[in-house]
């Protein structure tokens, strides 16, 4: 047994979490003091505790960490998680659209990288035997209807460009032009007679 130094209430010893510099390895407040007081300090120190959450989650090892740890979950849940943004995606189109504004502005270095990148991919994706000028009709077509309807359309690849399974020509054959949400929703993920 144990008297609590806050309650003053006799306890049985596994009502104290333990401390190892402790002289009888334990707290001297009881489990429920113990949380009061946690609870308290992390009400009266919120901007300080959130600063040193913040700087702590930056150092290389828990980073890494992290990373294993969402990428662990992401994959025992894929399918569902996918769904989930996805769902999001679409619930929240302004917001999500505000979010990578931000970080396209953030990060401009990272976002040329990954433009260039893209375009890397398109030219290699581009035939010889491919129509430049209907290419250009396509994008001329979607310019168009963006301007007439008021919302915005957008070339889309049938066969995507970039997946792990395919990669789609940069070519009038395989363009098509769609209102930019349902690009949005049909991302790289899908195209006719995928295998299943």
């Amino acid at each position: 047994m144990k008297v609590c130094a806050t309650c003053k209430t006799e306890k049985p010893k596994d009502e104290f979490h333990q401390k190892a510099d402790a002289k009888d390895g334990l707290y001297p407040d009881c489990k429920v003091c113990r949380k009061v007081k946690d609870a308290a300090h992390r009400v009266t120190n919120a901007d300080a505790l959130r600063v040193y959450e913040k700087e702590r989650n930056q150092q290389p090892m828990r980073k890494s960490a992290q990373k294993v740890r969402l990428k662990a979950r992401y994959e025992a849940n894929k399918t569902q998680w996918d769904a989930t943004s996805r769902q999001y995606a679409v619930e929240h189109r302004e917001q999500v659209r505000a979010t990578k504004r931000a970080y396209k502005k953030r990060n401009p270095a990272k976002t040329l990288a990954a433009t260039r990148r893209r375009q890397a991919q398109k030219l290699n994706a581009v035939p010889a035997w491919a129509n430049h000028f209907f290419i250009e009709e396509i994008y001329d077509l979607a310019r168009r209807r963006t301007a007439a309807t008021g919302f915005e359309w957008q070339v889309d690849h049938i066969v995507p460009l970039q997946h792990p399974l395919v990669c789609g020509l940069h070519c009038e054959q395989n363009l098509q032009v769609l209102p930019a949400t349902m690009n949005y929703s049909k991302g790289n993920r899908t195209w006719p007679d995928m295998p299943s």
